[in-house]
């Protein structure tokens, strides 16, 4: 088992001869990372019928050594694979830069997300946008997200149900691929600068033709009001995660 920080093992692993599942997250408890761990290790045991010397999984993320949660997590995480048995198949990255994370998705064989009742996750649209297929537990934005069975596979939260959608997405690389091309045209199609501002219009003209009908002796200024601030507080999620997405996408871009 290998731990590193330096972007020389990240060029290491893009040379890798074999295939990797990939992790995206912080380290921290509440993205259940452990959840990659038992599930790569029920992925071994469950088809020795292929050669796993050359497949890895990947775990990456943010990791802060100044907080007491991120230090003691990645040493929880280390202890597990260690007793899982995964000495030599499965690398930890910290704190990776955006370059790096488009690089090892372009590579990947899958992403795997792993939070559960995760709000909205970027990640599995970066994955999409880059054409990888992505296993992710069933609740949360993921649901939203995601396909099921055509842009990836959502899955009950459990080591053997990822293990058996890493294990449909390795053994045919041909339906992987078909996976990840449709999952771009989705993310193109219903993640691009048009749709979110399609649907904050849509929103904001909802709020705004119901203020208009509102009953009462307040003025059409004073009705509209919290309207306008609602408005506003709105726009702010929607821009940043637009913003986002897009430095994502365009990274992906150039690494294509």
């Amino acid at each position: 088992m290998e731990y590193t920080v330096n972007a020389k093992r990240v060029e290491e692993i893009m040379n890798f001869n074999g295939t990797f599942f990939l992790s995206i997250n912080r380290f921290e408890r509440k993205k259940n990372l452990g959840l990659a761990l038992k599930a790569f290790a029920h992925f071994k045991r469950s088809f020795r019928k292929y050669s796993f010397d050359g497949v890895k999984l990947i775990l990456a993320g943010g990791f802060d050594k100044r907080l007491k949660e991120n230090v003691e997590y990645f040493k929880d995480l280390q202890r597990e694979a260690r007793d899982l048995r995964l000495f030599h198949e499965v690398v930890m990255l910290q704190s990776i830069s955006s370059e790096e994370k488009a690089m090892l998705i372009s590579r990947c064989s899958c992403v795997l997300y792993t939070p559960v009742n995760e709000h909205f996750g970027i990640v599995p649209l970066e994955a999409m946008a880059a054409g990888k297929p992505v296993v992710a537990c069933n609740s949360g934005g993921p649901v939203e997200t995601i396909i099921d069975g055509i842009t990836g596979f959502v899955c009950a939260p459990l080591p053997e149900d990822f293990s058996s959608a890493m294990q449909r997405i390795f053994s045919d690389p041909a339906a992987a691929d078909r996976m990840g091309n449709i999952g771009r045209q989705h993310v193109k199609t219903n993640f691009c600068r048009e749709k979110f501002g399609e649907e904050l219009h849509f929103h904001i003209k909802d709020v705004f033709t119901k203020d208009i009908h509102v009953k009462g002796k307040m003025s059409a200024r004073r009705a509209c009001l919290p309207s306008i601030i609602f408005a506003a507080v709105l726009c702010i999620p929607f821009a940043t995660c637009f913003s986002w997405f897009r430095s994502a996408w365009q990274m992906h871009e150039i690494q294509r």
